[in-house]
């Protein structure tokens, strides 16, 4: 093959070249990757919406706003134009001056035209003001769905058991509603599931411990203001119960007065590295528990009722931990003895929080305690 058919066949690799990357990925002139049907379901949700801060000003079907893709919240799969995510959370915003901040939310209620959008994977509406309605059982269809945040957004009532389907779901943040959990039999089915969020709700239900404990991949978990204080697991409900994977517990304001209401968490596993118990009404002891939590770098106590023991010496034990909070607990304890209760830390420890206590003794002296 001479020089020339060398030349032409090139260029005509190259002309092929290029026009498969037009129509793989859109980068011809003015083709639009948005689909059709896709843009009409997104309009179709913008209309059951009111957008008073103009969050939603470049969608629309006029003439220069056709590509849904450039639309604010939205991003698409490159290769086939298909509608992969909606993030429109809201932040909380300070003008200038302004003595307080706002959060500027999209009120209003959800579309089922959302369920034409079959390759979502991302949802986000938190912080938002949804009417105090209940969340939408046609969500529970969005079978590809792998994060979906709903927190802080006036949602209300019980959790539809619809969302057993969601089985991909890796992130699942319902926090900051008025939501009742009356039953949990939805939630085992998410095996993929990470971080769980039911902060703030209602809990109605006896053996929430034990459909919990059946999420095997779950990493964090936050339960804070649930009322658990209240709905103690029972022993048969602890054996054989755990979550090898967890390592971040949420359980700030949940009114624990003792212990014996968070023994529970003792029965999840030893692998735990941040523990939130702040806001409740502990008093006595620490449980010496915590010692045994070899991987434990995060233990927040701060503000409860009267810690009056200080750290037990099983404390010695924990050689991670970095951040230790028992600020406003009203701990009585000889500040030599703590800091050498604390001396496994002494390299790991960035952060420790003592203020407003009865602590005694100068730090100086506490220092010669070190080995």
């Amino acid at each position: 093959m001479d020089k020339w058919k060398y030349a032409r066949l090139a260029q005509f690799l190259f002309t092929l070249s290029l026009l498969f990357l037009e129509t793989s990925f859109g980068l011809g002139g003015n083709k639009t990757l948005c689909l059709d049907k896709e843009r009409d379901a997104l309009l179709e949700f913008k209309r059951g919406l009111t957008d008073s801060f103009d969050h939603l000003s470049t969608w629309g079907d006029e003439e220069d706003k056709q590509e849904c893709c450039k639309w604010k919240g939205i991003e698409c799969d490159r290769r086939t134009g298909h509608v992969t995510v909606i993030d429109l959370h809201n932040k909380f915003t300070c003008s200038a001056g302004a003595s307080a901040c706002f959060a500027p939310r999209l009120t209003g209620k959800l579309s089922p035209s959302l369920l034409e959008l079959e390759y979502l994977n991302y949802l986000d509406l938190s912080v938002n003001e949804f009417e105090r309605s209940e969340i939408p059982r046609f969500i529970g269809s969005l079978k590809r769905l792998e994060y979906l945040n709903l927190s802080a957004s006036f949602f209300s009532g019980v959790i539809p058991i619809q969302f057993q389907n969601l089985v991909s779901l890796r992130t699942l943040d319902l926090g900051e509603n008025n939501l009742i959990v009356k039953d949990l039999r939805w939630l085992p089915h998410l095996s993929s599931l990470e971080f769980l969020s039911l902060s703030s709700s209602n809990f109605q239900v006896n053996n929430w411990f034990q459909e919990i404990t059946k999420v095997p991949s779950l990493k964090e978990l936050d339960l804070s203001g649930c009322g658990l204080s209240k709905l103690v697991p029972s022993q048969a409900d602890l054996a054989n119960s755990s979550l090898i994977s967890i390592s971040v517990l949420h359980l700030c304001c949940n009114e624990f007065s003792s212990s014996s209401e968070y023994s529970w968490v003792f029965n999840l596993t030893t692998s735990l590295t941040s523990i939130d118990l702040l806001y409740n009404q502990l008093s006595g002891q620490i449980d010496d528990r915590f010692g045994t939590l070899m991987y434990l770098e995060h233990l927040d106590l701060a503000n409860n009722l009267k810690i009056e023991c200080g750290v037990p010496s099983s404390f010695g034990n924990l050689t991670r931990l970095r951040h230790l909070d028992m600020s406003n607990t009203q701990t009585v304890q000889w500040l030599p003895e703590l800091f050498l209760r604390l001396s496994g830390s002494r390299k790991s420890l960035e952060v420790l929080g003592l203020n407003e206590n009865s602590l005694f003794g100068s730090i100086v002296n506490a220092t010669r305690f070190h080995p």
